[in-house]
């Protein structure tokens, strides 16, 4: 649906409290520009400038530029400067289409970045939440030749068809996609023109257990199930860090199972059998911060002691925070996922099919908590993480991610 030229700029939000450096400047100067102190037509200050009048980082100027290039506020011409827009040619708001499999947890944080994005720049979404329906997500897309929308955030449930559902959905996709700009979260497409934003966890998964080697432990164990998108590339996050430092990988060490955690007795007689191996695990990497609470209390009940006896990582960050020994977790950044999709989104909807595409993938960091134990010596952790942030939760900052 092309998009039309509104007689009024769109009403631009109120900087959120709390909201990042570069956004509270490129509301501030989009609401000059707006209010007419800039001209269509003139310069902005140099970055370097601004840099001097508002007393932050080259980087966050050119953030806050980039996201008024993106609303259509702004040019920014290489080699000469930023250059005001008419704020009254600007394309109407669009209406974006919003596929989440689920509004709580993980993807709660998503659709709060999505929707911070998609406001600032004074668009529009409505949101379809399939709970992890395939089949219903796939009539939801069928139906978008009479649904009037300009573009499209999808995360779709991939994971888990058959070979021939897989493809006839992938299918379905690309026909979407000729139709309408589309941007994937937290999933990437095997097209290589298929623009997305995502977390990568397999450098996630394997930023846990490269923390764990620092801290001394050797016998890494794994727990989740497979039945969810990211279960395969944590998986091999972890198998990938364990051949990376020599450690050994077996079948004695990892508990992976579709319906895990939804097992009861039978998960918690797994994970006992796991601790009875003649090596027992000396820590633990579960997939996902639920599933490394139900672990932790057979770990209890069986008289060990985290960290002491058994270090436990969790992957998510949801609720990581609230188990009575605070988790160690690795954190997705979840908020950012999202704020960057609408962002790669609202940059196709202003410059078209010119634009290149673009795939951003974005790195996990650890919070550390209560169930490592100690922190490893500069030297070790710096040989163990590589590339990945790690930082120190307190007791007043939970820390989650994004």
């Amino acid at each position: 649906m092309p998009l039309g030229m509104p007689s009024s700029p769109p009403k631009q939000p109120a900087p959120a409290a709390g909201a990042p450096l570069y956004r509270r400047l490129a509301d501030e100067l989009r609401a000059e520009i707006l209010a007419g102190k800039v001209r269509p037509g003139e310069r902005l200050p140099a970055e370097r400038g601004l840099v001097a009048q508002h007393g932050l980082s080259l980087n966050t100027v050119r953030q806050a530029l980039n996201v008024l290039a993106q609303a259509g506020l702004v040019e920014r011409r290489h080699g000469a400067g930023t250059y005001v827009l008419d704020p009254r040619r600007q394309r109407r708001r669009a209406l974006v289409g919003v596929m989440v499999p689920s509004v709580t947890s993980f993807f709660g944080e998503v659709l709060h970045g999505i929707e911070d994005e998609l406001r600032a720049a004074g668009h529009r979404l409505v949101l379809f939440k399939s709970g992890y329906d395939a089949a219903a997500e796939q009539r939801y897309l069928h139906d978008l030749d009479t649904s009037g929308l300009d573009g499209l955030l999808l995360a779709p449930s991939l994971h888990g068809l058959s070979e021939g559902a897989r493809d006839a959905y992938l299918a379905l996709l690309r026909r979407v996609r000729r139709q309408a700009p589309s941007v994937f979260v937290e999933r990437r497409l095997p097209d290589d023109d298929a623009e997305f934003a995502s977390s990568d966890p397999v450098a996630g998964a394997a930023l846990a257990v490269r923390h764990l080697y620092a801290l001394g432990r050797r016998r890494i164990a794994f727990v989740g199930p497979t039945r969810t998108a990211p279960a395969e590339p944590i998986f091999a996050g972890y198998r990938k860090a364990l051949a990376d430092l020599g450690l050994t990988e077996g079948p004695a060490r990892v508990l992976r199972h579709r319906d895990w955690g939804r097992r009861g007795d039978e998960d918690a007689a797994a994970v006992r059998t796991l601790l009875a191996h003649p090596e027992p695990p000396d820590s633990i990497l579960c997939m996902g911060d639920e599933y490394a609470f139900r672990v932790y209390y057979v770990l209890r009940q069986a008289g060990l002691r985290v960290p002491e006896d058994v270090s436990l990582v969790a992957y998510d960050d949801v609720v990581a925070h609230l188990l009575e020994v605070p988790l160690t977790a690795v954190a997705p950044p979840k908020y950012e996922v999202g704020r960057q999709a609408a962002a790669l989104l609202a940059r196709r909807l202003a410059r078209g099919p010119e634009a290149p595409v673009q795939q951003v993938l974005l790195k996990p960091r650890l919070v550390v908590r209560g169930t490592c134990g100690g922190v490893p010596e500069p030297g070790a952790m710096h040989a163990a993480q590589g590339d990945g942030a790690v930082s120190r939760a307190t007791p007043a900052e939970p820390a989650l991610a994004g």
